[in-house]
């Protein structure tokens, strides 16, 4: 069951990542993904995410892992790991750790 619930996860997320272009490269765009990462973390964190904060300038490429700060309803700071599942932005969760 776990393992379903994870695939669906990154099913979900990877439709919602969004990429811009620019200079020949692809870099993710910070503010769509701090938009819909709270929705697409619904389903894996304990209570709802009040605000995330993502890197600006993160190349696309697959593999490549990134990091996101989110703030739960109750003023918990946590950080998403995601990774590029391919190079068209589309992303997964790796893990998500309480900060310290």
């Amino acid at each position: 069951m776990k393992t379903l619930v994870a695939l669906l996860t990154v099913l979900v997320l990877a439709a919602a990542a969004t990429a811009v272009a620019g200079c020949g490269e692809t870099v993710l765009d910070d503010k769509k993904l701090e938009e819909t990462l709270p929705h697409d973390l619904r389903s894996s964190v304990p209570e709802p995410v009040k605000s995330a904060s993502c890197p600006s300038g993160v190349k696309v490429e697959k593999k490549k892992t990134f990091s996101c700060e989110i703030v739960l309803k109750s003023g918990k700071k946590e950080t998403v790991k995601l990774e590029f599942l391919n190079d068209n932005a589309d992303y997964g969760i790796v893990s998500i750790s309480a900060n310290k």
